[in-house]
């Protein structure tokens, strides 16, 4: 479909919707529902009158199913489509740390987002699960059931490209140490298949990896662009110990230099923890700073380097670091997360909170706020 078609959508929807768009949380909803809208979750949908009979016949039936899952998401719709029109664009979350599967807001909001605004993919940048330490919400059992729960939601229902990673909570490595079982963590293989072989299920040939499964890019060419995705939680687990949750492998890095920047396109690299101090004023992921300078010697070779996306830094707005990168957090929540849009006639690109935080226009040319 064709922007200008989410356009006119925008007005349709806000006649549809006849309950306030308040963003809050479906609890009551069973976990059954969590990845399949029902017609019992879309209550706010009420085609009762002639009005909102005529404008809802304007709607796909999946449009209106997942119009139950926008909240307050639904104010920002005609913005969106305004700011995104004609540009490459993207819906993200970040630590929604997810404990209960009844809660059906993270993650299907987003992806119930991209039906009316156009969009090339969703994704989400780790700390999936909550994974603290309290017996039974953060259980490896429960976990588990979340973590999984939060990828249908994604999969099951994105009917566009869904990228993915892991943060540091996504080990439940808190509730590991605190009742001292390390051989309970979610384990990086139990991580692959869990996200990434789906996610490589859904995105088909597009996603590109290597035999981790755990980092990869996909190319969007009518756009010109990569988006690499990074794991930031990447060691490897001998049964002895628990895996480090701030870690770039060295395998992962020569990767990075020599297959996933090895493009002529613009790149968008991604990562739940940041690879900039401007941003993570406390650690780096270990393997950070050769992350961050391979992407000035890409830049250095002639490439053309975009932002970076990630999340972790839960508050924390985005900067700028001493090389004029971009590096956009995405503010964290099942109800917050962020639209970005890329023009890359101009080399700007535009940041939309969705949590009521700041927005702004980078020019990532010239390095400078707009």
């Amino acid at each position: 479909m064709k922007k200008a078609f989410f356009s006119v959508l925008a007005l349709v929807l806000c006649l549809v919707l006849t309950v306030g768009c308040g963003g809050t949380d479906t609890s009551s909803t069973d976990s059954s529902s969590a990845s399949s809208p029902t017609g019992s979750e879309t209550a706010s949908t009420d085609t009762s009158s002639n009005a909102s009979s005529n404008t809802s016949s304007k709607l796909t039936e999946e449009q209106i199913k997942m119009s139950g899952y926008l909240g307050a998401y639904s104010y920002k719709i005609d913005e969106l489509n305004q700011k995104t029109e004609g540009k490459f664009t993207f819906g993200l979350q970040s630590d929604t740390h997810h404990y209960d599967t009844s809660k059906t807001q993270g993650g299907n909001n987003i992806v119930a987002l991209s039906y009316f605004v156009e969009m090339d993919f969703v994704g989400h940048l780790g700390d999936i699960v909550r994974g603290y330490s309290v017996e039974d919400i953060d259980s490896p059992e429960n976990m588990r059931a979340c973590m999984d729960d939060m990828v249908n939601r994604f999969v099951n229902n994105a009917k566009i490209p869904v990228m993915m990673t892991v943060g540091n909570h996504d080990t439940n490595s808190m509730w590991c140490n605190k009742w001292g079982d390390h051989t309970t963590q979610i384990t990086p293989e139990e991580q692959k298949t869990r996200i990434f072989d789906r996610l490589k299920e859904h995105n088909g040939d597009k996603m590109v990896t290597d035999d981790d499964g755990s980092y990869y890019y996909i190319d969007f060419p009518e756009d010109g662009i990569r988006v690499i995705m990074l794991n930031t939680s990447n060691d490897t687990y001998d049964g002895t110990k628990m895996c480090a949750t701030a870690f770039v492998s060295k395998k992962q890095i020569e990767w990075f230099k020599t297959e996933a920047l090895n493009t002529q396109n613009q790149v968008i690299v991604m990562s739940h923890i940041p690879f900039t101090t401007a941003v993570e004023e406390n650690k780096l992921p270990t393997g950070g700073a050769e992350t961050a300078a391979a992407v000035e010697e890409f830049v250095s070779g002639g490439g053309k380097f975009i932002a970076y996306c990630c999340g972790h830094k839960h508050g924390k707005t985005s900067a700028v670091d001493e090389n004029g990168r971009l590096h956009i957090v995405v503010p964290n929540g099942s109800s917050k997360g962020a639209v970005v849009a890329v023009n890359t006639a101009n080399g700007t690109i535009g940041f939309t909170d969705l949590g009521g935080g700041v927005d702004f226009v980078y020019d990532y040319v010239n390095g400078q706020m707009q």
